[in-house]
């Protein structure tokens, strides 16, 4: 029988930057209830995330993996999945889109690659000069 609490969902700030990161993980930490298994993280109204949002939750699904829970992120905004993707981090976090699938459809960047001989070429082309 597991005794965990169910999953345990918060919103992310608006701004998930530097100071307002350091302050949502402690008022996180401090109501979260022991042993959840699962935390939620709502980021439909996060416009803009910086290095210490993303280390917040990456320290916060490393907390979470020790103890066999997870992290994830719900419904985060294009600029939110545009720079997990381009950091690499939405290899390494749970992220989930709630509602229709064309809903997720209109959330997705442009342009996705993982190849590197892909990027270099692309960077390659766009960077010579035309003319």
């Amino acid at each position: 029988m597991n005794t965990n609490p169910p999953s345990y969902r918060v919103a992310a700030p608006s701004e998930f930057e530097r100071h307002a990161a350091r302050r949502w993980q402690r008022a996180l930490e401090s109501r979260l209830p022991v042993g959840t298994s699962e935390i939620e993280i709502e980021m439909s109204m996060t416009r803009t995330m910086d290095s210490y949002g993303l280390a917040t939750l990456l320290a916060l699904q490393e907390r979470q993996q020790q103890s066999e829970g997870q992290v994830t992120l719900v419904n985060p905004t294009p600029a939110v999945v545009q720079l997990l993707e381009l950091t690499g981090m939405h290899r390494m976090l749970n992220v989930a889109a709630e509602g229709s699938a064309e809903d997720a459809e209109v959330r997705r960047p442009v342009l996705v690659v993982e190849d590197d001989r892909i990027i270099r070429s692309v960077a390659g082309t766009s960077l010579k000069a035309m003319g």
